[in-house]
C-alpha cells in the first residue's frame, strides 16, 4: 500500500483551512449586510412614524380649532406629553 507525501497531506491540509477561513469571513460580510439593510429599514419605518405623529398632531389641532371638544383635547394631550417625554429621553 503506497501512502500520500507528507507535503501533499501540508497541502491539502492548507487548502481546507482557507476554504474554512473564506467561508467564515464570507458568512461575517453577509451578516454585516444584513445588519445594515435592517438598519436603513428601520430608519425608514421611524422617519415614516414622525411623520404620521406629526400628521395626527395636525389633524387634531385643525380638529380643535373648528370647535371639536373632549376626546381630541385629550388625545393632544397625551400626544404632546409622549412626544415631550420622547424628545428629552434620546
Amino acid at each position: 500500500m503506497q501512502t500520500l507525501a507528507p507535503e501533499t497531506i501540508a497541502l491539502a491540509n492548507f487548502i481546507t483551512a482557507l476554504g474554512i477561513l473564506i467561508g467564515v469571513v464570507k458568512l461575517f460580510l453577509k451578516l454585516d449586510d444584513d445588519n445594515t439593510r435592517q438598519n436603513l429599514q428601520i430608519a425608514r419605518i421611524l422617519q415614516e412614524l414622525r411623520i404620521n405623529t406629526e400628521c395626527n398632531r395636525a389633524a387634531l389641532e385643525t380638529h380643535i380649532a373648528n370647535g371639536a371638544d373632549g376626546s381630541c383635547h385629550d388625545a393632544l394631550k397625551k400626544l404632546s406629553d409622549f412626544l415631550n417625554e420622547a424628545a428629552h429621553s434620546d
